[in-house]
């Protein structure tokens, strides 16, 4: 049986797909990784991560990725609500890409929490996530800045950037943590994307070549397998 992974590309979190050829899924993981490494020359990601999130979506176009889908949402939460990432989410996958796609990022969630048994791979997601930092009088302003996506059959990114800020302790699960709209501070933002790699732009255009000439020696480490096979 074909399984499906789950790995975390320098801060985003992704189930691919089971099926592709081993050089059509590192084509596909750099371009990713290239396309944060570019954004991160651009814009400070915890300075103004919705400009930095634009910045990887500039920089997919570059490497012949074809955007076919975009639809931001953004509310300011009322005192007496509550929400999570995951439920949000989910609920908002449904209406746009269908629910084949709900039980995908479903199943990349349920990989994410099976991979939080190891300390390690929790660390790396919350280090790329998250940014913490204390107020005057000592408390938490935490920024939540997450990449999630599924890439499918077809070389197609089905993805969401959720970002806002916090004055609430962000928990180790926080994808199924319940914030409360009397902690968030501005509002909360959900971009979701679905985007096609032209296989044939890609190879005519040689760009295997020219994202391995821009990643760094430590690519390696910025792809972390979080969940091999874990899903099927």
């Amino acid at each position: 049986m074909i399984k499906d992974d789950v790995c975390l590309v320098a801060g985003n979190l992704l189930l691919v797909a089971g099926g592709f050829s081993q050089q059509l899924r590192e084509d596909l993981l750099d371009s990713l990784l290239f396309s944060q490494l570019y954004a991160d020359t651009k814009v400070v990601r915890w300075s103004d991560a919705e400009s930095w999130n634009t910045e990887c979506a500039t920089a997919l176009e570059k490497v012949k990725w074809q955007r076919t889908v975009y639809k931001n949402n953004r509310f300011d939460p009322k005192n007496d609500a509550q929400f999570s990432i995951r439920d949000s989410v989910v609920g908002q996958v449904r209406s746009l890409f269908g629910k084949n796609q709900v039980e995908k990022f479903e199943q990349l969630i349920n990989g994410v929490e099976h991979s939080f048994v190891e300390e390690a791979a929790g660390g790396a997601l919350r280090e790329h996530a998250v940014a913490t930092v204390k107020t005057t009088d000592d408390a938490d302003f935490s920024t939540i800045a997450l990449q999630m996506g599924i890439l499918g059959a077809g070389a197609v990114l089905y993805s969401v950037f959720v970002c806002f800020n916090t004055i609430e302790e962000v928990e180790a699960d926080f994808l199924n943590q319940c914030f409360s709209g009397k902690h968030i501070v501005g509002e909360v933002s959900f971009d979701f994307a679905k985007q096609q790699l032209d296989r044939a732009g890609f190879e005519r255009s040689r760009m295997r070549e020219k994202i391995i000439a821009q990643l760094p020696d430590s690519r390696d480490g910025l792809i972390l397998e979080l969940c091999p096979g874990c899903i099927g």
